[in-house]
């Protein structure tokens, strides 16, 4: 992988929002007086506040708690500073795009021009490596293909941003002389979404210590299926997907387990609905059994308004349908095109909460030029390093 570490101020990456999120809290005065009990002084007053956490949730002794029923500022000061560590202070890992001289075999660069392989709709560089005398061609992850890889990479962008594949072959028709098919262009996307999504799961990411988990119900080939997928409350990465026939505990504990290893952590924080199989996947994945284990706070009592809202959930899963629904063809979770989406919206994706960056970049994770074809470039070299 052709990637460097550079400054914090070079990148243009802020650090963790985590950081952020603690600067205002730190001015609460916080003592703890007991196992998930704590004593919060407030900084305008000369005032002191019990705040519990118990089955049923949060409480706290604030008129502010009693009488409204909500999240208050206290039990926020307490989640915040004394349940979630000090984020690591991490600088982002940038992942460049791999130069059109660099052999795929023995990584060297500075190959020298061996010809020119004429195509119908563009003409290929050949490349002969100085060191191992290996040729190549200039489309590292898109050989074979009838058209560039600029083309193919737009034609991943337009897909994964909501445009039909009979579109975007419409749009190609009008462009070159040999355009392709419908039926080819989803050949691209799911294997090109394969690769993208090789490399994408082998990064170390910068993540928080809050979870946020919710499932849909969707329609795939006639057939009511159950989508269930977790993302990180701090940079709002989707970490894992599982789909499944039912709201069943096993397929929701997998969901946990397979999020933990994007984590490479226990979170701190799991927050849910009130659905009873994400408190029983809880139980039987995260809940503590003895000291030894890491305790992880399960929040199931979530509302619209007030209390703890699960909304930034309710949004990505608004995100995620509209993108499903648009598609033709989609049978079940092993299809590569959810994968695809999944490291379109963590890599490619703008997004406004993030203060414009990507979910990936607010985890450490810049990718830079043509992002889908960086994605591509990279999973290929590191398919061929595995086999």
């Amino acid at each position: 992988m052709t990637a460097r570490q550079v400054t914090v101020a070079e990148c243009g990456f802020n650090g963790s929002r985590l950081r952020g999120r603690r600067k205002r809290w730190k001015k609460f005065m916080i003592k703890s007086t007991g196992k998930d009990a704590y004593t919060v002084g407030s900084p305008n007053s000369q005032r002191q506040y019990s705040v519990t956490l118990s089955n049923r949730g949060w409480a706290c002794t604030c008129p502010w708690a009693r009488y409204r029923k909500v999240h208050c500022k206290h039990i926020k000061a307490v989640e915040n500073i004394c349940m979630l560590p000090e984020p690591e202070k991490t600088e982002p890992l940038v992942v460049d795009p791999v130069p059109e001289n660099q052999c795929p075999r023995c990584d060297a660069t500075g190959a020298t021009k061996a010809g020119v392989r004429k195509n119908k709709n563009y003409d290929n560089q050949i490349y002969k490596c100085r060191s191992c005398k290996h040729r190549f061609s200039a489309n590292l992850g898109f050989e074979k293909l009838k058209c560039s890889p600029v083309v193919v990479s737009r034609v991943l962008h337009s897909s994964f941003s909501g445009k039909s594949a009979s579109a975007i072959a419409d749009e190609l028709r009008d462009e070159m002389p040999d355009p392709p098919t419908q039926q080819t262009v989803c050949n691209w996307i799911r294997s090109r979404s394969r690769l993208a999504a090789l490399f994408a799961n082998s990064l170390n990411l910068c993540l928080g210590d809050k979870m946020r988990v919710d499932g849909m119900a969707i329609t795939a080939s006639g057939v009511t299926l159950y989508l269930h997928m977790a993302i990180d409350d701090a940079t709002r990465y989707w970490l894992s997907y599982v789909m499944s026939p039912n709201k069943a505990t096993d397929d929701v504990s997998s969901l946990l387990l397979s999020a933990e290893e994007v984590y490479g952590k226990v979170p701190t924080l799991l927050v849910s609905d009130s659905d009873w199989a994400y408190h029983a996947a809880w139980e039987k994945a995260y809940r503590a059994h003895n000291y030894l284990r890491k305790k992880v706070f399960h929040h199931m009592h979530v509302h619209a308004k007030g209390d703890i809202n699960n909304n930034m959930m309710e949004r990505f899963n608004g995100t995620v349908r509209a993108w499903i629904n648009h598609l033709r063809g989609f049978k079940d979770g092993k299809d590569p095109i959810l994968e695809g989406m999944r490291v379109h919206y963590n890599h490619v994706r703008p997004h406004q909460g993030l203060e414009g960056l990507t979910p990936g970049e607010a985890a450490g994770i810049l990718v830079r030029g043509r992002k889908w074809r960086t994605l591509v470039q990279h999973g290929r070299l590191l398919q061929k390093h595995i086999s």
